[in-house]
């Protein structure tokens, strides 16, 4: 698929994004899950941030929903997506 060049630009930072912490060149579960908590958290509530918790089995289930039992995914793979 051709994207213009700023799409594609959006998709590599994301990607970045999810693979800061380890520079591995695949982004895990695990990972995942950090930063959609801490962007969730941030600037919120104690409230917020208990709800922000609570809904790291609805993020397990997207990741599964997208990914199926792959434990990680590679830049292309994540680009494939």
């Amino acid at each position: 698929t051709h994207l213009p060049w700023s799409e594609f630009c959006k998709l590599r930072n994301t990607f970045k994004m999810f693979d800061a912490r380890t520079l591995s060149g695949t982004v895990s579960l695990d990972a995942f899950l950090v930063v959609v908590r801490e962007r969730l958290c941030m600037g919120a509530s104690a409230p917020e941030k208990q709800a922000a918790a609570a809904l790291e089995e609805e993020v397990r289930c997207i990741w599964a929903s997208i990914c199926g039992a792959q434990e990680t995914l590679s830049y292309c793979e994540f680009l494939a997506m």
